[in-house]
């Protein structure tokens, strides 16, 4: 895999896609000129659905955990 394939990828117990249960997902990037792109979008390592709020996408999690996947995200966020 190229830097922009593993680029952002991230895991969690907090996660569980709704589609195919994986619970693993990354950030979508995209080329970009010389570069790479981050979108907006996150993808699901699984099945490759894409979703803008794992927290949203997640099924079967209780309101706990979502928070705290949340909490994650908002940290990692920070410290881009």
């Amino acid at each position: 895999m190229d830097a922009a394939t593993t680029a952002g990828y991230r895991s969690g117990m907090a996660f569980m896609c709704p589609i195919c249960k994986d619970t693993n997902f990354k950030d979508v990037v995209v080329p970009r000129g010389q570069g790479y792109y981050r979108t907006a979008f996150f993808e699901c390592c699984g099945c490759s659905a894409m979703f803008h709020d794992p927290a949203k996408f997640t099924v079967g999690r209780d309101e706990k955990a979502k928070r705290e996947l949340a909490e994650r995200q908002n940290k990692q966020t920070q410290g881009r």
